[in-house]
């Protein structure tokens, strides 16, 4: 016997995640795993009906008291709500759903028999909903065309809101698979609406199908009919060159698309690039070594159009490179580079290292979104600046591998623990760092482990008979842009704005071994930092002087156990 109980309040942070588990768990413990995908799209579509219930309450309370529209009528405030969940999906109100701990209750009962699934969610659906759930589940019984499903409704109640898109998903579902929809029905009571389905294992078993079998071509000519008919149908071209390179075959399909009666197998050659020669007959890496080259990526003039070709190849026993040339389907300009594939993916592999990951993370969403660069943003932001002190003095009296050594593992602490801490690193400058932090807090704490590693790393450095490294961090908050800078050729997407200026400045001024921040940041975080000193700070270009202060210890929840503090202090300063 196994049970599962879990309450979710969105599919956003973790709830899809724990649905999938907990049917994973009972499928695998039945020994029914080929049903994971159907067992959890039934409990899925389920909850998201669930929640889409909590979601319409929650958003009409906010309607009827912030609006002060109590007037407002059913089919209006339907299409109020329909619109917040097109524009804002549904992740606002599963924040809100939280808060109100207004979430569906999934329990889920298995033993050796049956399993049963009950979602519950607070509230009852109307009385027109109520009719059309009961009436979408009593078709279902008397048909068995789900054509109907698609449109659980009459036409003139398309605008009311009834048994939803989920509902003949699962009931779908569960006619697919065998399964009697008397067992899947809704109860509302004692202000709670419960879907159940009970689910009967040995009749399900036995009406599970034995996978076919997968015949096995193994006659030559079979398997070459079959390759015929696929490049035939879809124009694949097949090209025969020597070990030179010299064109000596080609498939009649290529010929009549590429050339006239009077083109000589030269002018073919010559429609090809050079550089298609040079990658793959020259040098050790050619196809008569390697024997084979795939995905190479090349664009060819037919008959006035340059087209993109996908080709692939062997090298015969006879030392003859047989190529197949697939035409790419491309939708807008310039979509993909030419050349090796393999070679692309790993130059990407070398420059994604020089390029932060905040940008990638953007680009991503600007391509989801169909823009072609990424956007400007205006937030507020916590400006973190260190800076390796004495570096360039330091570096004169060593020699330049062991220079970059001691760079690269003094910034190697500093980004870890930033990273670490929620900060995204924005760009290296020489021996300065410069990242930024939603959290001022998170970004006081990194200051503060960075300056008490870096003391254990001169622990280390004074055994060996080496100088010391220090630290200067400084610390500013406040609002910030970040756009693109640069031309068309050379961009990036940065901050700037006098936020970044000042918190340069600030950690220009600070001490070694500490953490200077300023009143902006202080006062976001004052009932968790502790501060030594605080002075007034002129800064060159500003009218106004700016108070800063020194920070001594910074108190925060331990990320494990929500219920304890920690608290650091910066070792030079405790002690």
């Amino acid at each position: 016997m196994r049970d599962i109980q879990l309450k979710i309040y969105d599919l956003f942070s973790g709830g899809q995640t724990e649905l999938k588990d907990a049917v994973r768990e009972i499928v695998f413990y039945l020994g029914v795993k080929e049903l994971e995908n159907p067992f959890y799209n039934i409990v899925r579509e389920l909850a998201t009906n669930g929640l889409k219930a909590i979601y319409k309450r929650i958003f009409y309370d906010q309607v009827v008291s912030v609006l002060d529209i109590d007037g407002v009528n059913y089919q209006e405030w339907l299409h109020l709500f329909k619109a917040e969940i097109e524009s804002h999906s549904a992740k606002n109100l599963g924040e809100q759903a939280r808060v109100l701990n207004q979430g569906v209750d999934i329990l889920i009962h298995s033993d050796d028999d049956v399993i049963s699934i009950d979602i519950l969610n607070p509230g009852l659906p109307t009385e027109i909903e109520q009719e059309r759930i009961s009436k979408s589940i009593q078709k279902s019984m008397e048909s068995k065309d789900f054509a109907y499903l698609l449109d659980d409704g009459e036409e003139e109640d398309q605008e009311k809101e009834g048994a939803g898109i989920g509902l003949p998903l699962v009931i779908m579902t569960l006619r697919g698979l065998g399964i009697s929809i008397e067992h899947f029905y809704f109860t509302f009571t004692d202000n709670q609406t419960k879907a159940h389905i009970q689910i009967d294992i040995e009749n399900l078993a036995n009406k599970r199908k034995t996978p076919t079998s997968i015949r096995t071509m193994e006659d030559v000519n079979q398997i070459a009919k079959a390759f015929y008919l696929v490049g035939k149908t879809l124009d694949h071209f097949v090209l025969i060159f020597n070990k030179k390179g010299e064109l000596i075959e080609a498939s009649k399909n290529f010929i009549s698309r590429v050339v006239s009666a009077q083109t000589t197998i030269n002018d073919i050659r010559k429609a090809i690039p050079n550089q298609f020669f040079v990658d793959i007959f020259e040098g050790p890496n050619s196809i008569i070594n390697t024997r084979k080259m795939e995905n190479y990526r090349i664009r060819v003039n037919l008959s006035g159009e340059m087209d993109m070709f996908n080709v692939n190849g062997i090298s015969s026993k006879r030392e003859e490179v047989i190529t197949i040339w697939q035409k790419v389907v491309v939708f807008g300009q310039n979509p993909t580079g030419e050349g090796d594939i393999l070679d692309r993916a790993k130059v990407q592999n070398i420059t994604q290292k020089y390029v932060p990951a905040t940008v990638i993370q953007k680009a991503r969403e600007a391509v989801r979104y169909g823009k072609s660069e990424l956007p400007s943003e205006v937030r507020e932001s916590t400006a973190f600046f260190a800076d390796i002190m004495g570096f360039t003095s330091l570096s004169e009296t060593m020699e330049p591998p062991s220079i970059l050594d001691l760079l690269n593992t003094s910034l190697s602490v500093i980004a870890k623990t930033i990273t670490v801490e929620g900060g995204t690193i924005d760009k290296f400058m020489g021996d300065a760092v410069f990242s930024l932090f939603d959290s001022p807090l998170r970004a006081i704490i990194a200051a503060v482990k960075i300056q008490n590693a870096f003391e254990r790393i001169n622990e280390f450095r004074e055994i060996n008979s080496e100088p010391p490294i220090f630290l200067r961090i400084g610390i500013h908050t406040g609002t910030i842009l970040i756009g693109n800078i640069g031309t068309n050729e050379r961009m990036e997407w940065t901050a700037i704005g006098d936020v970044i200026n000042t918190a340069r400045r600030i950690q220009e001024n600070g001490e070694k071994e500490n953490v200077l921040i300023s009143e902006d940041t202080y006062k976001r975080v004052k009932e968790q930092v502790e501060v030594k000193d605080s002075f007034q700070l002129t800064m060159k270009g500003k009218s106004h002087e700016m108070l800063v202060h020194y920070v001594r210890s910074v108190r925060f929840q331990d990320k494990n156990d929500k219920t304890k503090e920690q608290l650091i202090e910066i070792k030079n300063i405790a002690s």
